[in-house]
């Protein structure tokens, strides 16, 4: 099993139905981590898809694949946060892809803080 105070910028294959939908022939999509509370509680996972099939009216992180992070082809990840437990996405080794290179990981992050942070939060 992965340690899951490790998951920040891990990907993996998350089953589509844990994304809340179901596509003929496909299961799993990519799932970036990009952040965890403390090992054993939360992680927030951004879901990838075909930059092709990307939706318009979301922002997305586009990430091309190498031989670290394991990804086939270059990824949209959308903006979109979704909270899962933390041990459940540890006992994913079998759908375990790569990491995230720091930098990817880092433009995620921020343009969640971009979206979800509001002004007030920075200075209050």
């Amino acid at each position: 099993m992965i340690d899951d105070g490790d998951l920040a910028g891990e990907l993996f294959q998350i089953p589509d139905k844990w994304w809340g939908f179901e596509a003929f022939g496909r299961i799993d999509h990519p799932g970036a981590c990009v952040g965890y509370v403390p090992p054993g509680y939360r992680v927030t996972m951004l879901k990838g898809t075909d930059p092709r099939s990307a939706r318009y009216d979301q922002v997305h992180v586009e990430v091309q694949n190498d031989s670290s992070n394991g990804l086939l082809k270059p990824t949209a990840f959308a903006i979109k946060p979704y909270d899962f437990p933390a041990p459940k996405i540890a006992r994913l080794t079998d759908k375990y892809i790569g990491r995230l290179s720091p930098v990817d990981l880092e433009r995620m992050r921020s343009e969640l803080v971009r979206l979800f942070v509001s002004k007030e939060d920075n200075h209050g």
